[in-house]
């Protein structure tokens, strides 16, 4: 049996502003696409794992699919991440059944 995981990557950008190429910007133009709602059917696909990376994991959690889970992101984005009802875990990857999260880019 082959694995099943789809990885959530993050985005690069300044974490501070709202310019075109800020986290922000990028994070926001990413929640209007059909990644969003095709993440959300992943998580309820048996043996099939979501994993987060950084910023990935604060797209996930601003949509609200991570409400109640354990979850990490880049270290900077960690209150942003609890705001959603996730609850951020400071660790570089955290396992939460179905979703795999990660705090930056070297996890």
């Amino acid at each position: 049996t082959a694995a099943a995981i789809i990885v959530v990557p993050g985005a690069a950008g300044p974490v501070y502003g709202e310019g075109d190429e800020s986290i922000v910007s990028l994070l926001r133009r990413a929640s209007q696409t059909e990644l969003v709602p095709k993440i959300e059917a992943a998580l309820s696909v048996p043996g099939l794992t979501v994993a987060a990376v950084c910023g990935g994991s604060l797209l996930l959690a601003m949509q609200g699919l991570l409400e109640g889970r354990r979850a990490a992101t880049h270290h900077l984005g960690m209150a942003a991440l609890g705001a959603t009802g996730a609850i951020p875990v400071h660790a570089r990857v955290v396992d939460d059944g179905n979703l795999v999260s990660g705090g930056g880019v070297t996890s």
